[in-house]
């Protein structure tokens, strides 16, 4: 049987945190394959954890990250359900003073299929010089 257990689950990163970080905007993807995919490419990108994502749990970590990040450009999945979890993020990011900005995966890459993101351009440097 899996459990959780009993602490609180941090952000996953795809780099150990660093005081440099502190100036930048960080990205933030659906999954950990997509903060890997990035990290590819030597971009920092973070990913929510695939369990208790109720709002006080984002909240948590989002004030967590505060003091690490200048702020967070989260890729939202091109569908109505990342859609819906970029809104639910920018929520919690704005209730703890976290800059953030989300970034439609769809509307800026419509090549890409129902539910893609990040890890699903050929290019991932360049996609990311895109969203800049």
């Amino acid at each position: 049987m899996c459990h959780a257990g009993h602490e609180p689950w941090p952000h996953y990163w795809s780099h150990q945190p660093e005081d440099a970080f502190r100036s930048l905007q960080i990205l933030e993807g659906e999954g950990e394959k997509v903060a890997d995919y990035a990290a590819s490419a030597g971009f920092v990108c973070i990913s929510q954890p695939g369990h208790n994502r109720t709002d006080e749990a984002i909240q948590r970590r989002y004030r967590e990250l505060k003091p690490l990040v200048a702020g967070v450009v989260y890729l939202a999945d091109a569908d109505a359900p990342g859609t819906h979890q970029g809104e639910r993020l920018r929520d919690a990011a704005a209730s703890v003073g976290l800059p953030f900005i989300s970034v439609d995966m769809g509307g800026l890459f419509p090549d890409l299929p129902e539910g893609g993101s990040l890890d699903d351009v050929p290019d991932v440097g360049d996609a990311i010089q895109r969203i800049v």
